[in-house]
């Protein structure tokens, strides 16, 4: 059995923070049960908590040795440039910080339907779900049918052509002609797998936000390599769920990570602006190098194609 570091009593079910042992009677005085297992959304959420926690100990006089390992065992749960954490409300939950992020998947995301509702919303098929997402054209076609034979009294040519009439709405509304918020855009791939994946904003510089429309259950935050941009298997994916409060939450991570990334992207262009002139003699040899760099500056958006036209020639001496 341990002993206690603050009552010195032995202890069959001690409580562990950091190098510190606690019995379950002086854990309960510090309200142990509500914050030992908890998860925290931000560093200064993990401050809060831990000063309320130095405050209980400070009442009931603990240790300086008990205050410091309650203060470390706090300290360690803290994440370094955590901005906040996030559950998309769908299996997915993002931990961003100030220069990458991790999403977490469960085993239990279902990949097929955030799949279908990724691809339809790719597709530009945006708001209202129709019929058509559910069933085939011929599924619906018999489906109408069906419904117009019942409810239409006796038989015959008035009767076949209203039938027939129903039946043709019906396939052209589920074969696609039907109107949507946006228009269809390229088809792309959603690869998700259980598990964490971590990037870093240098890397994956490029993010997108598709809040949910209508009836959309889901929403995505996109996230892509400028050098992979064509390639949407590489395309890192975060699913959230359609209710006021995620949209919102998911909304302002995004704002986060866009000013992230374009402070990353001034730091490379002022890096590149501030290096030392060449002398003539390496001057020539550091063109194609030079010529590079502003190449890399332009294809993650730092500067425009006019300024990179410029500065090429100017390299060149045309």
């Amino acid at each position: 059995m341990d002993l206690c570091d603050q009552c010195g009593n032995k202890s069959l079910m001690p409580e562990h923070y950091s190098d510190v042992c606690l019995c379950k009677k002086c854990s309960m005085k510090l309200l142990s049960s509500t914050w030992k297992n908890k998860e925290y959304d931000s560093n200064e959420e993990i401050d809060r908590q831990m000063e309320k926690v130095i405050k209980l100990a400070g009442k009931y006089s603990y240790s300086p040795k008990v205050i410091e390992g309650l203060s470390s065992f706090f300290s360690s749960k803290k994440i370094d440039g955590l901005y906040r954490k996030f559950s998309g409300g769908c299996g997915q939950k993002i931990i961003v910080c100030s220069d990458r992020l991790i999403i977490k998947t469960e085993a239990d995301f279902d990949i097929k339907e955030i799949r279908k509702a990724y691809k339809r919303m790719c597709a530009g098929k945006r708001g209202a779900i129709g019929i058509g997402d559910y069933v085939s054209a011929q599924q619906a076609t018999q489906i109408v049918s069906m419904a117009i034979g019942n409810i239409v009294p006796g038989r015959g040519f008035i009767k076949s052509g209203i039938k027939a009439l129903g039946s043709g709405v019906a396939s052209n509304a589920i074969s696609g002609n039907v109107s949507y918020n946006e228009k269809p855009q390229k088809s792309e791939t959603l690869n998700i797998s259980s598990g964490d994946k971590k990037i870093y904003y240098a890397e994956y510089d490029i993010v997108t936000f598709y809040g949910p429309i209508s009836e959309e259950e889901y929403g995505f935050i996109r996230f892509q390599n400028s050098h992979l941009a064509d390639e949407s298997n590489m395309d890192v994916i975060f699913c959230f769920v359609n209710t006021k409060s995620k949209v919102n939450q998911a909304n302002e991570i995004y704002n986060y990570i866009e000013s992230q990334i374009a402070s990353i992207n001034e730091s490379k262009l002022n890096n590149v602006m501030e290096q030392p002139q060449m002398t003539e003699k390496n001057e020539a040899i550091q063109v194609p190098d030079q010529i590079l760099k502003y190449k890399e500056l332009f294809d993650v958006g730092a500067i425009t194609e006019e300024e990179f036209t410029a500065k090429k020639k100017q390299l060149l001496g045309l």
